[in-house]
């Protein structure tokens, strides 16, 4: 993962075999939030340093402050 660009978090992070991205790409891949474990279905879905979260989660961990 690039250095100093922010929390993205590129699939190829995800599916590398190393690093701590294994639990994100599990939960990218069944398409469930990191934090309340729903189907995000079609909500937007973003990656913060908590996970794969569903909106009302990425907000409540503080994605959308500012």
């Amino acid at each position: 993962m690039k250095q100093g660009t922010g929390r993205t978090v590129l699939v190829s992070d995800l599916f590398s075999s190393e690093g701590p991205f294994q639990d994100t790409a599990r939960d990218f891949v069944a398409g469930e939030c990191s934090l309340c474990r729903i189907t995000v279905g079609d909500q937007e879905a973003r990656f913060h340093a908590a996970g794969y979260l569903c909106f009302n989660c990425w907000q409540f961990a503080g994605g959308a402050a500012g």
